[in-house]
């Protein structure tokens, strides 16, 4: 059975992360948590990727333990990297005045 998580709190459905994928789990367990009313909370283990990190959040996991190797890429985003480039170079001209 797919879990369509909460589309409208944010969270993406696990049907969207792929069929059969691990993050299935998580998806269920919440959902079936939050029908029981149960304040239990979901940590997702073995992370082996920043991907894994976020598939895991957005499946339902309340917390994700990631090795620090990852936290680096996790803050990486190419909208930022292209928005601090653009303002640098908007800025750049107003030093030199």
């Amino acid at each position: 059975t797919q879990v369509n998580y909460h589309l409208e709190r944010g969270i993406v459905g696990v049907e969207e992360i792929g069929e059969g994928a691990p993050f299935n789990v998580i998806g269920m367990t919440r959902a079936l948590l939050e029908e029981m009313g149960s304040k239990t909370q979901i940590i997702a283990g073995s992370i082996r990727s920043a991907d894994d990190a976020k598939k895991s959040g957005l499946t339902g996991a309340h917390i994700a333990t990631v090795q620090p190797k990852f936290f680096r890429e996790m803050l990486e985003h190419w909208k930022t990297e292209e928005v601090i480039t653009q303002f640098l170079g908007d800025f750049k001209p107003l030093l030199q005045e």
